[in-house]
């Protein structure tokens, strides 16, 4: 039971891929109608787990330097969201995915003119994987007509600012009522989204999708109380390959190897990052 967190940390990436999927073979129901459900089932099964089994105290925090980032987090997660959506959407799921391991690379940099952090050698070394894997991954590609591969990237470069904020708003509250806390806040301003724009439709796609996306929170949340927080991270970025290989064998998306070969060496250079 030592490295069960290691069983929960690839559900959690493996959960993320199936939510991708899923999201991605939606026909009637709009961007928005997914991101509403996804966190509204989400916040129910968190919700949940934080009475029962976590015993999470779910006390507002009343730090004013907490809600003073919310003007900057929240706008940028929601941005993220959705251009993580559309990309999926528009763009085979095998090569648009592991580009949200660019985070990592994106984040070295935003950390350095933040918070001055200097670079190891692992990093650089991670840093050249990652910006090779990528120029393999994408060469051949028209990304006038793939347009997800700019919004993903763009999606990489929003999450290496909101990842930082996320660390600054972690040292006034717990990992567990974080996770709450944000899908209650994502929930309340999806919903308003939902009822101006949405199409208030939920195929099955999106029900599973949903399904999918609270497994993986679950899974995450799991893997966090138990296991340690840099390795669960590092195993959870194993969803980049995990929707290679689902878009090849499901989807029958072309160039399988080559993204497959790439995503291993992004992923990678994703690991000399995190433990360097």
């Amino acid at each position: 039971m030592a490295y069960s967190f290691i069983i929960f940390s690839l559900l959690c990436a493996f959960s993320n891929s199936l939510s991708d999927l899923f999201a991605k073979k939606t026909k009637k129901s709009s961007i928005i109608d997914i991101i509403f459900l996804r966190y509204s089932f989400s916040l129910i099964f968190v919700l949940i787990l934080n009475l029962t089994i976590f015993n999470v105290d779910l006390k507002i925090p009343t730090n004013q330097s907490f809600w003073k980032l919310h003007f900057v987090w929240i706008p940028l997660e929601f941005l993220a969201i959705v251009f993580y959506l559309k990309s999926i959407k528009i763009s085979p799921l095998s090569l648009v995915s592991p580009l949200i391991g660019l985070t990592p690379l994106f984040l070295i940099f935003s950390a350095k003119v933040f918070i001055n952090e200097k670079l190891n050698n692992n990093e650089i070394l991670g840093i050249i994987l990652i910006v090779l894997s990528s120029i393999f991954l994408i060469y051949g590609e028209n990304i006038r007509e793939e347009k997800g591969i700019l919004y993903m990237t763009l999606v990489a470069f929003i999450y290496s600012f909101t990842s930082i904020l996320v660390k600054t708003l972690l040292k006034f509250v717990s990992p567990f009522y974080f996770a709450f806390h944000y899908l209650f806040i994502m929930s309340i301003i999806s919903f308003f989204f939902w009822l101006k724009e949405g199409k208030k439709i939920f195929e099955k796609e999106v029900i599973l999708s949903s399904i999918f996306f609270a497994l993986m929170i679950i899974f995450n949340n799991i893997a966090l109380k138990i296991g340690k927080v840099s390795t669960m991270i590092a195993l959870k970025r194993s969803s980049i390959l995990w929707s290679v290989i689902i878009g090849g064998s499901l989807l029958k998306e072309r160039k399988f190897l080559k993204r497959v070969f790439s995503s291993l060496f992004m992923l990678i250079g994703i690991l000399l990052i995190s433990f360097g």
